[in-house]
């Protein structure tokens, strides 16, 4: 590994230092969010994603599909942002901008599908 490798490795402000940082965050703080996460999952599946599975695998495809041919948006948004702020404050930036849009994407997309198709049909 040479010298210049080596600064960026250590710099906090580089992509690099901000993978440590995120490395270096308390374990229990991750098991916590990753149990809440899969608590979500559970508390969706009895509250009605059991009864329509194939809708929400279609909108778990859909959103992951568009995200990936979306993702030279988020490339732009980085290159536009990163020369007025540190590398690490462009990325969380786009990271946070990105989760956003796929959230409501998700939510919207869903609420589609399922919510309102469910509201439509007559009693």
């Amino acid at each position: 590994m040479g010298q210049d490798s080596l600064a960026v490795a250590e710099n906090p402000d580089s992509i690099d230092g901000l993978i440590r940082q995120i490395e270096g965050l308390p374990k229990e703080g991750i098991y916590v969010a990753i149990a809440i996460g899969l608590l979500l999952f559970i508390i969706g599946w009895f509250g009605g994603t059991k009864n329509t599975p194939k809708k929400v695998l279609t909108c778990i495809i859909l959103v992951t599909v568009v995200g990936i041919f979306s993702l030279p948006v988020a490339t732009a948004l980085y290159k536009w942002l990163a020369p007025g702020l540190s590398p690490v404050g462009a990325f969380s930036v786009v990271y946070l901008v990105w989760c956003l849009y796929l959230i409501g994407m998700a939510i919207s997309l869903y609420e589609t599908l399922i919510v309102t198709a469910d509201e439509a049909r007559p009693n």
